[in-house]
């Protein structure tokens, strides 16, 4: 999970793995891991309380393992983490120890010195690749591949950047700073073909995100396919700068039959309903259910003194949200199945948006019966019902009623194997105004 850029759902585990490591005997390597991986994660999401507790940890557990190999490894850490360089002394001492891991991972890191010629960066690099290569863990690979495009980036050796960055890619395909380091150098050589070429098989891969949408639409703009980069300049985020400049540019190069191509209903906004403006949607479905509605999913139970969800809340949320979908975009702009089937399961709604998109939405309760797991859980059931309608675009929508945490550990957009998910919460804690 924190290889794709998962970090804050990646700590609870992380966390568990280190309880349930503390204390076993013969297991200290592996707790070590799990320690430095609890800090590292603790770092991103900015609890650093936490952080500094599993690093102190780490380093008394370090202290008790007397093993080559591991007391290396951790040498060649702190000399990374110090930024130190790494003299013949100490590289002479990696090659003659003789594990690959650990010489591929030093030469990774030695070209990057400041006083490491092209020439000399690229043959340490190349080595690592053919030593990672041999092995059979390659996690590295993704990395040395990214290492050796922003080496040729910088010399401007743009051709031989933009086959790494692919190659990086390969190996690991949420490797973001590669797509957008590769994104921003064929915008700024101007190889708009390439560019093309590159984003729409981003597209393909995490579906019609609004920046992808308007960086793309840019790419067919530059390619002077004006009437397809006007579409996707219309399916971007209406925040983003310059958008109505190029919407109002591609106007100028479409004719009429053009025009008459794309429709009608796409010469005057909103033309098409993108994946941003339908999460905003449902942000407002999930505010007026919370305002206005959320006392119709409760009873008061007498005899426990408490309230009690009424029978079938998800279906009761289920109609409410197609009546508001309805209403908010009007049929003919929203084509909305109910509970087709898909595989083992059945999705709960399946839209057909205007513009082209294709999306699923899982309802899930949250609180007073409900765990926030069994809220979670609709995200892999998004991903399976993905899959089976050939879709890439997703949305759970909970109702939270938990009094403890209302609305927190949902994350509003994360991608999973190409899969996108967007999740939005409802405050659904009955509540009764006694004012």
């Amino acid at each position: 999970m924190h290889r794709i850029n998962q970090a804050e759902d990646a700590f609870p585990f992380a966390e568990r793995a280190c309880d349930l490591r503390r204390g076993l005997l013969g297991n200290e390597i592996e707790f070590f891991a799990s320690l430095s991986l609890a800090d590292i994660l603790a770092t991103f999401n900015g609890e650093i309380d936490k952080a500094d507790a599993y690093k102190k940890e780490a380093e008394s557990v370090a202290a008790l393992i007397d093993d080559p190999e591991f007391v290396l490894r951790l040498r060649l850490g702190d000399k990374i983490l110090q930024r130190d360089v790494l003299d013949e002394v100490f590289l002479s001492e990696i090659i003659d120890f003789g594990d690959a891991g650990i010489l591929s991972a030093a030469l990774l890191y030695q070209s990057s010195a400041d006083n490491m010629s092209i020439e000399g960066a690229l043959e340490s690099l190349d080595k690592a690749r053919i030593l990672i290569e041999k092995q059979h863990d390659k996690r590295l690979l993704d990395s040395v591949y990214f290492a050796i495009a922003e080496k040729y980036r910088c010399e401007g050796m743009i051709s031989e950047a933009f086959a790494n960055y692919k190659k990086s890619l390969s190996c690991n395909q949420h490797l973001n700073a590669s797509v957008q380091n590769c994104v921003v150098m064929l915008f700024e050589s101007e190889r708009w073909l390439d560019a093309e070429e590159f984003i729409k098989a981003r597209i393909s891969l995490v579906g019609e995100l609004p920046n992808i949408c308007f960086v793309y639409g840019r790419a067919l703009y530059e390619n002077k396919k004006y009437d397809l980069a006007y579409k996707y300049f219309l399916k971007s985020s209406s925040d983003v700068v310059d958008r109505e400049f190029y919407i109002s540019e591609c106007l100028k190069y479409i004719s009429d039959q053009e025009l008459c191509a794309v429709g009608k209903r796409e010469v005057t906004a909103p033309l098409s309903i993108s994946a941003e403006e339908f999460y905003s949607a449902l942000k407002d479905f999930a505010f007026s259910v919370s305002s206005d509605s959320r006392m119709h999913f409760w009873y008061f139970d007498k005899a426990a003194d408490k309230y009690k969800w009424t029978k079938n809340p998800e279906e009761l949320s289920k109609q409410m949200l197609i009546t508001f979908l309805n209403g908010k975009f009007g049929k003919g702009m929203v084509e909305i199945v109910q509970e087709p089937r898909a595989g083992a399961g059945f999705i709960d709604i399946y839209v057909l948006l205007s513009g082209g998109l294709k999306v699923v939405i899982e309802l899930k309760m949250c609180g007073n019966g409900y765990s926030s797991t069994y809220a979670l859980s609709g995200e892999s059931q998004i991903i399976h019902y993905q899959i089976n309608k050939g879709t890439k675009l997703g949305y759970l929508v909970v109702l939270d009623s938990r009094s403890r945490d209302n609305g927190k550990h949902f994350k509003k957009l994360q991608t999973v194997d190409g899969h996108t998910i967007y999740t939005v919460a409802a405050d659904m804690r009955p509540l009764v105004d006694k004012g």
